[in-house]
């Protein structure tokens, strides 16, 4: 059946006005969501900092400054990104966007490094984990493997943009868990479940924040958020179920011991 110019018209108008909320929401709910992983990273790390130099502990072994800049310098960068975008400076934002190419490896490897030298020298003090280290790396990789899909994307400014806090949020995980994981481990133990809610509610809010809005604006949630969300549980829940794994302690001690 062929659709008249007048009906063709209507539905254009509706098409650019549902556009038109969705970006219109975006301006708006893209930085809450980033704004709430700054929250995450500033309440989870200043005061374990400050407790650190007040109580004159050791210092901080030197790769971990390396991975400190790295990290902060991606939020930076991230946040820039969002404002450039909100400012509608597309053209700087694509150039600026480039040294995410550059930054996002001396993460990983920085990231990767300093979790093996940490975990290493704490070994014969209270603080000795050894299997703790498949939480850091899905982190990792959760970055790692969703950035690549931002970038895969980016010609989709509507699933890049959500792709990229998904990435963002997976590296943010620590900071909600030194805020929030004391409280989660008095709640509700220590078996499975609180362990993923201490090491991942953050990121798990995050995906659930993006899916109700993409209901709210376009009736269903996005394809690349599910996506995107599965691949960051699915590895999340791997991580978790090394981690209360005894051959996964074995593994870990050996690789970790001095």
């Amino acid at each position: 059946m062929s659709v008249t110019p007048i009906a063709a018209t209507g539905i254009e108008r509706g098409q650019r006005g549902g556009i038109a909320r969705e970006r219109a929401g975006d301006r708006i709910v893209i930085p809450l969501l980033l704004a709430f992983i700054w929250a995450g990273l500033l309440f989870g790390f200043i005061p374990r900092i400050y407790q650190h130099f007040s109580q004159h502990k050791p210092p901080y072994l030197w790769v971990t400054h390396i991975h400190n800049v790295a990290f902060v310098g991606w939020m930076i960068l991230f946040t820039a990104q969002i404002a450039l975008v909100r400012g509608r400076n597309f053209a700087l934002h694509r150039r600026l966007g480039k040294l995410a190419y550059y930054l996002a490896p001396v993460m990983i490897i920085a990231g990767s490094v300093t979790q093996f030298m940490v975990s290493r020298a704490r070994f014969g003090t209270a603080r000795w984990d050894p299997p703790f280290l498949a939480v850091p790396l899905a982190d990792l990789l959760n970055f790692g493997l969703l950035l690549a899909f931002a970038i895969r994307m980016r010609s989709n400014g509507s699933a890049h943009k959500r792709l990229m806090l998904l990435a963002t949020s997976a590296i943010a995980n620590v900071g909600f868990s030194r805020w929030w994981g004391p409280a989660l481990k008095q709640w509700f133990g220590s078996g499975f479940v609180s362990q993923m809610a201490q090491a991942y509610l953050g990121s798990f809010v995050i995906i659930v924040a993006l899916i109700a809005y993409d209901i709210a604006i376009r009736g269903r949630p996005t394809r690349p958020v599910v996506i995107g969300g599965a691949l960051l549980l699915g590895v999340e829940t791997l991580a978790i179920y090394l981690y209360l794994s005894p051959w996964w302690f074995h593994v870990t001690d050996g690789l970790l011991h001095p």
